[in-house]
């Protein structure tokens, strides 16, 4: 298995620390599980509070895409969802929204949004959370547009000008 095929395998079960703490660091993407965790926590209360969280978590530019875990995407998602379907949400509005869109199993269930729940949500910090997990995905898409470059570079698709020009191409859009 080649270790792009190990990362994607790692991002599917992101959510096993056991799993990435078997595994040589520089295979694990920079990831900041335990911040998507407490997000999500403080997001699935639904209450007035959240709400305001929810906002200013848009607001700092947070979106699905940011998340490490798959799962913790598609609880994102399903919160959003939740909140354009009932104008407000909370986990059994999610588990509805995410249910009627066949995400609630691949993220292992309502067990798994309970578990969520669960967390003690560091509310006052949360956005030093939504920055960690903002900044954590902003590296990976660093690291994949190196390696992409890499492996043109490698099967000889690239001179060392081309590789500069789409890495600064990679790094432009990445300001956006």
């Amino acid at each position: 298995m080649t270790k792009l095929a190990k990362v994607v395998d790692i991002r599917d079960d992101a959510a096993s620390d056991e799993h990435q703490d078997a595994l040589d660091p520089v295979q694990v993407p920079p990831n900041a599980l335990d911040s998507e965790g407490i997000i999500l926590s403080a997001l699935l209360i639904g209450d007035e509070t959240a709400e305001r969280q929810f906002w200013a978590c848009c607001e700092a530019g947070l979106s699905a895409a940011h998340f490490y875990a798959s799962a913790n995407a598609h609880v994102w998602d399903g919160i959003q969802r939740a909140r354009l379907r009932h104008g407000r949400w909370d986990v059994a509005l999610v588990a509805a929204a995410m249910r009627e869109d066949r995400t609630l199993q691949l993220v292992g269930g309502a067990p798994y949004l309970a578990q969520l729940v669960d967390c003690t949500p560091a509310a006052a910090n949360l956005l030093l959370h939504v920055g960690e997990v903002v900044e954590k995905a902003k590296q990976r898409r660093l690291i994949e547009a190196c390696q992409h470059v890499a492996v043109k570079m490698r099967h000889g698709e690239l001179s060392h000008d081309g590789a500069r020009k789409e890495l600064r191409a990679h790094f432009e859009e990445m300001k956006r």
